[in-house]
């Protein structure tokens, strides 16, 4: 069960995110994520439902670097609902309800990398629409980092992914151009914001 947004007890579907405005406690569209989003914790819906109305839920995204700058990136289970087999940020996943996106990404770090105690740096939370499989995703993304040595061992959830792999930015980029169906596409296009580079 995660946090969603309903702002005027109706629903927020794919082609109405200009809508909320619609009968609603918001009276315009907010520029700032935040302005919004502070609605998404009065409603709570299971993950299947929220897919299927085309709401806005939560995840968190976490970059793992180490000392080369370089970014661990995961290559995700054939079994997983979305993206499987493709090679994805260092640890994501949803908000549950009950979570802020600290907790979550701590959560999400153990879980999937087991990692704990680690230095978490919140760099920003924005919004992220990302067309998968014929339906546009719509979610609010907290994006952290965490730096590591690259002599770190991880400690993987077999369930949700295969193995892990440091990458350089560039060798990230010719991944992609050599087999772009290969690595999820915010991978490539929010590289920079990953790296805590400005844009």
């Amino acid at each position: 069960r995660l946090h969603m947004i309903d702002p005027s007890g109706g629903t927020l579907r794919n082609n109405a995110a200009e809508n909320l405005i619609e009968g609603g406690r918001i009276t315009s569209l907010a520029e700032d994520v935040s302005e919004i989003e502070r609605i998404s914790i009065e409603d709570v819906r299971p993950m299947e439902e929220v897919l299927a109305d085309g709401l806005i839920y939560r995840i968190v995204l976490i970059a793992v670097i180490d000392e080369q700058g370089r970014l661990l990136l995961q290559k995700r289970n054939q079994d997983v609902k979305f993206f499987p087999g493709l090679w994805d940020i260092s640890a994501a996943g949803h908000v549950d309800a009950g979570e802020d996106y600290d907790q979550t990404a701590r959560r999400e770090l153990y879980e999937e990398l087991g990692l704990k105690n680690v230095d978490l740096l919140h760099l920003e939370t924005y919004r992220t629409d990302i067309e998968y499989q014929g339906r546009v995703l719509h979610r609010f993304a907290g994006l952290f980092q965490v730096k590591t040595s690259s002599k770190t061992e991880f400690r993987i959830e077999l369930d949700e992914l295969s193995e892990v792999k440091w990458f350089s930015p560039e060798e990230i980029q010719e991944l992609y151009q050599s087999s772009p169906e290969s690595i999820v596409p915010d991978v490539v296009k929010n590289l920079n914001k990953y790296l805590g580079h400005e844009d």
